[in-house]
């Protein structure tokens, strides 16, 4: 049944294989500054975001854009307190979602790992389809880091050829004119992510981990999906 009452026709199908997509966090979401906590919407260049890492960190850009709230293109909401102490997080399902785990620090060398949050899905995250317009945020430093969304570690818009193919043409150049340089065939001189990114694979092995290293019996048919 379409949302909303909405005619089929304008209902678009739900999204079956990989489609492009831009990481992001919803408008609403609580971002910590360095003047106390600010809606992502109300964000501004020049602002300055927390990061544990390097402290203060100014932005750079602020990008925001929608998409309707069906098939995966819905927000995806991460349940309070999943990963550690934090409010329920709305993000699109490509926005990269830090992870703390001890196989990953023997697999890479790092315990903290970022993870893209569709991984999260049917077993600490679940698409809000409600047909209406969700709107997201992207927010781009220097140098990609880790902020709190709500009190849960994500990392901020990492440009490359990819990404900015996805953004109309006056966010491109706004993007291009604050970059080290224009060739996307070298990362655009913006360096490297904020943490070592996982794969497929590589992303359910550490959901695993956290699982049994939490050992919570709520989520023990989430786990048996996870280990078949």
């Amino acid at each position: 049944m379409a949302p909303n009452n909405q005619p089929e026709s304008q209902i678009p199908a739900p999204i079956l294989g990989p489609q492009k997509t831009l990481p992001g966090v919803d408008v609403t979401t609580w971002v910590e500054t360095c003047t106390g906590p600010k809606r992502a919407g109300d964000l501004m260049v020049g602002d300055r975001i927390f990061t544990p890492n390097n402290g203060a960190q100014p932005l750079l850009w602020v990008g925001r854009f929608e998409r309707l709230s069906w098939g995966y293109d819905a927000p995806l909401e991460v349940e309070a307190e999943a990963l550690g102490v934090h409010g329920v997080v709305s993000v699109s399902r490509d926005q990269p979602i830090m992870l703390t785990s001890n196989l990953a620090k023997s697999m890479f060398g790092e315990a903290e790992v970022l993870i893209r949050a569709q991984h999260l899905v049917g077993t600490l995250a679940r698409f809000r389809e409600d047909g209406n317009s969700a709107e997201f945020i992207l927010l781009l430093c220097g140098q990609q880091q880790v902020f709190c969304a709500n009190n849960l570690p994500v990392a901020t818009f990492k440009p490359c050829r990819h990404s900015l193919a996805l953004l109309d043409d006056q966010q491109q150049e706004d993007i291009l004119d604050v970059l080290p340089n224009r060739d996307g065939l070298t990362g655009f001189g913006y360096g490297p992510t904020a943490r070592v990114v996982m794969r497929d694979q590589e992303s359910r092995a550490i959901l695993k981990d956290v699982f049994f290293k939490e050992k919570r019996p709520r989520d023990a048919r989430a786990l048996s999906r996870l280990v078949g």
